[in-house]
């Protein structure tokens, strides 16, 4: 054989070499099914532990609460009960409506101490004059019922005048529905009655509702 055949002889085997090469590289691998198998039942088998896991911390709360019922004295039983009986009696008496230009009051009044709540603050706090606090107060006042109530209210719209006397129609409200022996009192002074004044719209060609342009004769 001549050098031209043998060096053509092996450029074709080292094609052949080259293209057997490609061929086992781009066919995929075996998948290995007892592997793929193995991790199936793994997975299968985390969910249960984690359940058992969540129950068995369940079943120690449950006991962690026995025991601390048991071993409680005496006193916070009887703070808890009366915790709870509060809570009751707040749920269960009904909301008292009152309203005053653009204010409305949702008024839940409670047997307490005279302690007034207007939302979620004080009354001191939301009301800063004391003018105020004698406009929530008056029905009690004339009934004679001071000190003898707690009052929580939630109060929207409107200014601090009409929602202070949105908040005693609520409790004077409360009062006739409590007492019937109320009713003459509350009606002679009138705070079962609702105030229906309201500001009177602006007019076009006026300042505001009434007030005119300054008369001007030139």
């Amino acid at each position: 054989m001549s050098e031209k055949e043998e060096k053509d002889e092996s450029k074709i085997i080292d094609k052949e070499n080259k293209e057997e090469a490609k061929k086992t590289a781009e066919k995929p691998e075996a998948p290995n099914i007892k592997k793929e198998a193995k991790e199936e039942e793994a997975l299968k088998e985390k969910p249960a532990d984690e359940k058992a896991e969540a129950s068995k911390k369940e079943d120690e709360k449950v006991v962690e609460k026995i025991e601390k019922t048991v071993a409680a004295p005496k006193d916070k039983d009887e703070a808890k009960k009366i915790a709870v009986k509060k809570k009751k009696a707040v749920a269960d008496s009904k909301l008292f409506t009152g309203r005053r230009k653009k204010s409305i009051a949702r008024v839940k009044v409670v047997e307490g101490v005279g302690k007034v709540t207007i939302n979620k603050r004080p009354l001191e706090e939301y009301f800063g004059r004391k003018s105020y606090h004698y406009v929530i107060f008056e029905p009690f006042k004339l009934v004679g019922a001071e000190n003898k109530y707690d009052i929580i209210a939630n109060v929207k719209g409107g200014g601090v005048t009409g929602q202070a006397e949105a908040i005693r129609l609520g409790v004077s409200r409360f009062l006739d529905k409590e007492d019937s022996s109320y009713h003459k009192l509350l009606r002679s002074g009138g705070f079962l009655t609702r105030d229906s004044r309201m500001v009177e719209r602006k007019k076009y060609g006026l300042h505001k509702a009434r007030r005119a342009t300054q008369f001007s004769k030139r």
